[in-house]
């Protein structure tokens, strides 16, 4: 059977995920109300004062855009009044599947502080007062009827009408399909584009970006602040598939107003063109690309400002040191929280104007993070490998000398081997293996796997102390 008959079969009703999305709500509010940085964030020893969290939006009349009113706050640091802004357009892209989970961080955090956003997703709905848009819906039937991707939409809707539980079921098929709605995804990036300038056409800038992106704030409206929008710029994190260089739009996506309306002014008359392509196609933000390609504009790489890595899988180098952060991809809820404390943190120390770099960063989370062990923890050590073969007369081994022979032997013989190497910073341990690393990651937690990882501390201090006065480095067309 085609995946376009699919029909799932339900075993009962089950309540409205809306009770499930408010309980999150709840516990959020709890968290941010009740927790101050020292216990979020561990072993931290600073305790920002929490934003104001205000995330009832409403809709203006005669508008389809989700504006917050500002004009009765009077606290004249609200991130809401930040200088620019008013400039930006936020452009939140989520799946059904995942917006109960992944939508309330973003309420509390980032959505909370934009003056202007739009929230698209497979399903039209409101959440908490903020209208989420079907980014779908608006596509040629043509496309809606005949694609296969589609059948994940039209699948998605019927359980949403049935007050289903849609987590429970979608991403799957007959065919045992678990990546259905990620494959309809790439339909959602040129309506989203199309519609949120028809929604926000006076906007300076449009910044596009996923539920799993973590956006800077103070950094993203520094950065557009230095920028003229009147330029034709589509910038992001560099990718290339298909020998199209693209914005990668999980790690978010700039473009400013020319950009928008030279891309529109041609909508009509390439839509043709460009929605047989996103059939063909592999990928929305791929496409996309090509799009603004169509049109005569290149993307133009704004790494590491925005970048792909999340907190513990980024390489801390001189790369990224003196460079302010704008967004990050990948991150997961508590993540996302960190960064906001953390950047809320730095703008009630030193304002709206100083950038927070990665420097910063650096200094306020990994340094608390990074110990002389952690168990069944991997930080990605991979500038040196010693692994211990079956045949010691192997001739990659045979050439190693003693210590590093040694290093596979226990933690503290490969601690060693990385203190004897002037510029290893951490290392990893399991029986028999040992790795080494130059770059500085915190890594992520690897429970069973009798991974040890340990950190040359000393190392890792001198290496922050090294950028402590270095000036903010944007790096971009300015």
């Amino acid at each position: 059977m085609g995946i376009l008959s699919y029909q799932p079969t339900f075993k009962g009703r089950r309540r409205p995920l809306l009770f499930a999305f408010l309980g999150v709500f709840c516990l959020f509010t709890v968290w941010l109300s009740q927790t101050d940085y020292t216990t979020s964030l561990s072993r931290s020893s600073y305790s920002p004062e929490k934003p104001s969290i205000d995330t009832a939006s409403t809709t203006k009349p005669n508008s389809s855009i989700t504006q917050h009113d500002a004009s009765n706050v009077d606290d004249s640091n609200d991130c809401r009044n930040a200088p620019g802004a008013s400039d930006v357009h936020i452009v939140l892209k989520v799946g059904i599947n995942e917006i109960y989970e992944k939508l309330p961080p973003q309420l509390l955090t980032l959505l909370s502080c934009a003056p202007s956003y739009t929230v698209y997703s497979d399903v039209a709905q409101t959440i908490h007062g903020t209208p989420i848009y079907d980014s779908i819906a608006s596509i040629n039937s043509s496309f809606k009827n005949t694609q296969p991707e589609f059948a994940y939409y039209h699948t998605v809707n019927a359980l949403h009408a049935d007050g289903q539980d849609i987590a429970a079921v979608v991403d799957k098929t007959e065919e045992g399909d678990k990546r259905a709605g990620w494959k309809l995804d790439k339909w959602k990036f040129l309506s989203s584009y199309k519609e949120s300038y028809a929604k926000a056409p006076k906007a300076k800038w449009y910044f596009f970006m996923e539920p799993d992106t973590a956006v800077i704030w103070p950094n993203l409206l520094t950065w557009t602040r230095r920028l003229n929008p009147d330029r034709e710029i589509y910038s992001g994190s560099q990718n290339s598939h298909g020998g199209v260089t693209f914005a990668h739009g999980g790690s978010g996506v700039l473009v400013s107003k020319a950009a928008m309306q030279r891309l529109m002014d041609e909508y009509d008359k390439m839509q043709d063109e460009w929605w047989l392509n996103v059939a063909a196609g592999c990928c929305g933000d791929v496409e996309m690309a090509r799009n603004f390609l169509d049109v005569g504009i290149s993307m133009t790489a704004s790494f590491p400002l925005i970048q792909g890595e999340r907190l513990g899988t980024i390489d801390w180098n001189e790369r990224h040191m003196c460079t302010p952060s704008v967004s990050w991809h990948h991150v997961n809820t508590r993540e996302i929280l960190d960064l906001w404390e953390l950047m809320m943190a730095w703008v009630k120390e030193h304002g709206w104007e100083k950038p927070l770099m990665f420097r910063d960063i650096f200094s306020m989370y990994v340094e608390k993070h990074v110990r002389e062990r952690r168990d069944d923890w991997d930080n990605i050590s991979d500038d040196w490998k010693y692994v211990k073969p079956k045949d010691e007369m192997e001739e990659t081994w045979a050439e190693l000398d003693e210590l590093e022979k040694k290093a596979v032997e226990s933690f503290e013989d490969c601690r060693s081997a990385c203190s004897a190497i002037p510029t290893c910073r951490q290392f990893k341990w399991k029986v028999g293996e040992c790795y080494l690393g130059e770059n500085i990651r915190v890594g992520t937690v690897k429970t069973d796997s009798n991974i040890s990882s340990g950190w040359l501390l000393e190392r890792v201090k001198e290496f922050g102390k090294v950028y402590e006065d270095c000036e903010p480095n944007w790096e971009f067309n300015q």
